[in-house]
């Protein structure tokens, strides 16, 4: 399965699995037989917490570490680039799809068999302690099956709302020239221009306070990186100008806000 030929092009191997099924043996494997890079999230908590046990309130930071430094392999045109994170619904996996599909590299999924049937409590003694009992009830409950194609997550409607305009796939340019793509869904995108130049000083509070049908609809990383204001463009809702066209006035942020 994981044999194919690599069309000339750069490899990303995304594993799927909960912890102590044997994803990260698989992805040693892989290494070895490949060479390459391997992207896991939990290493973000031996490098900045010294452990290897499972964090839950890092967890976010984790995955936002992880996504990064596959963006970083990715613009190193890293081949193979193995993803060796649960990956359980496709919203996890669409980041990494993202930015390697949008770069022509060839995309393989692997779901270690161990993942659906093996009863927790197995999977939690394996993982002797580290990860806690929920924390596995709630990896398997999140499960999505997709098929061979990248198309299965890049087309998940619930992932393209969760990501695409998101301050995190802006910053770090997962899908170049998004905003023509889906010119929609990108209008949600963030000014990061406006905050780093303070134009408008304390702007996202202000937004946030004033728009709190958008704060329901962003995660958690929103609240813990509240200095990043998100502010539309003007033009209608069917016509898109990206921001860096728009010479942007107070009239205008009178109006966003």
């Amino acid at each position: 399965m994981m044999e194919q030929i690599r069309r000339n092009r750069g490899t990303m191997y995304i594993l799927r699995g909960l912890p102590g099924t044997g994803r990260s043996r698989e992805a040693q494997r892989l290494l070895q037989q490949n060479g390459g890079a391997i992207i896991k999230a939990t290493d973000y908590f031996r490098i900045y917490h010294g452990t290897e046990d499972f964090i839950p309130e890092y967890a976010e930071d984790s995955h936002e570490w992880a996504r990064k430094q596959a963006m970083n392999c990715v613009e190193r045109l890293e081949d193979p680039i193995i993803i060796n994170n649960p990956n359980m619904p496709r919203w996890h996996m669409y980041p990494y799809v993202a930015m390697a599909y949008s770069r022509g590299y060839w995309i393989e999924f692997y779901l270690t068999p161990d993942s659906l049937h093996v009863p927790l409590e197995e999977l939690e003694w394996r993982c002797e302690g580290r990860v806690p009992l929920a924390a596995l009830k709630d990896m398997r409950d999140s499960y999505e099956p997709i098929g061979r194609h990248p198309y299965d997550v890049l087309h998940d409607e619930y992932s393209q709302k969760t990501w695409i305009g998101d301050p995190e796939m802006i910053s770090n340019n997962w899908w170049p020239n998004a905003e023509f793509l889906w010119p929609d869904l990108y209008q949600r995108r963030v000014t990061w221009e406006i905050t780093y130049n303070n134009w408008w000083p304390n702007a996202a509070f202000h937004y946030v306070a004033n728009r709190p049908s958008l704060l329901a609809s962003r995660r958690k990383r929103w609240l813990k990186k509240i200095s990043a204001a998100g502010v539309g463009c003007h033009g209608s809702p069917q016509v898109y100008f990206p921001l860096q066209t728009c010479p942007l006035t107070v009239n205008h942020l009178y109006s966003t806000f």
